[in-house]
């Protein structure tokens, strides 16, 4: 959150765009973006880079390169990705004459277009996520089968249970991602299922159930659609695209605000 807050602040206090556009970047969707972004990656990079070396000092971890490569790969998957889907399907529908016409004469068109992809992405971000991470199944075996028992127990169907390489990092960690049942994967880093017992996997993964049965990612689901609908509305009372910086960074943080609140 820090670093989304820095990066408002180079945006709308230190004008950064300004800079980049003197400074005779191409417009170019995807490069523009990486241009706009690159102080909060730059910013999460560095994060990760005195991580790494405040484990290695404390005798965590033996290397850098490794754990500095999963902490990477961890804001690609979770963030610079999905940043980048939704910047390029904006850019995709900017630049279509037919979309931005239906747009002007149904300006709720672009709720139903909003929500749409809301659900498209949530329903394909465990696939995306699964590639990403270089996640492979838990190998056939009584772990993985007292796990799928207890999916079955619980009354909760899953596509799959994973584990991703953390590279030497020593993240012990697991989380569950998918709206629906045929989509739903459950994850777990490599370091957990190695130094902890069968039953404490199995704790672990009763925790992740807990999220499906309370259906946190429905949860998740409205909250993005409440959000997208609050803005369709805001935006048909004042010219929220190009109106005032200083209520598009208030709300940008805001929204990441609340989502880590939630």
């Amino acid at each position: 959150f820090l670093a989304l807050l820095f990066f408002a602040v180079d945006l709308f206090v230190l004008h950064f765009p300004v800079w980049l556009e003197e400074a005779g970047i191409p417009d170019i969707p995807v490069l523009t973006t990486i241009a706009l972004l690159s102080p909060f990656l730059l910013m999460n990079a560095g994060h990760a880079i005195l991580a790494a070396r405040a484990a290695r000092a404390s005798g965590r971890i033996t290397g850098i390169p490794g754990p500095l490569l999963f902490q990477l790969q961890g804001v690609f998957a979770f963030a610079l990705c999905p940043l980048m889907i939704i910047v390029l399907l904006n850019d995709l529908l900017a630049g279509s004459e037919d979309i931005q016409s239906l747009l002007y004469l149904h300006p709720f068109t672009g709720w139903i277009i909003a929500i749409l992809f809301v659900f498209a992405f949530l329903s394909l971000s465990p696939y995306l996520l699964r590639l990403l991470l270089a996640a492979r199944p838990i190998p056939p075996g009584e772990l993985r089968e007292r796990l799928l028992l207890l999916c079955r127990k619980a009354g909760i169907s899953c596509a799959d249970l994973l584990v991703w390489k953390t590279r030497g990092a020593m993240v012990g960690n697991a989380f569950i991602t998918g709206i629906w049942g045929g989509t739903r994967h459950i994850f777990f880093s490599d370091h957990l299922l190695a130094h902890i017992s069968s039953e404490g996997v199995e704790a672990v993964i009763s925790h992740e159930i807990g999220h499906a049965k309370r259906r946190h990612m429905t949860l998740y689901l409205l909250f993005a659609v409440s959000y997208v609908t609050f803005l369709t509305f805001l935006h048909e009372e004042i010219d929220f695209l190009t109106g005032s910086p200083l209520l598009a960074s208030i709300n940008v943080l805001g929204f990441a605000l609340l989502f880590w609140i939630i």
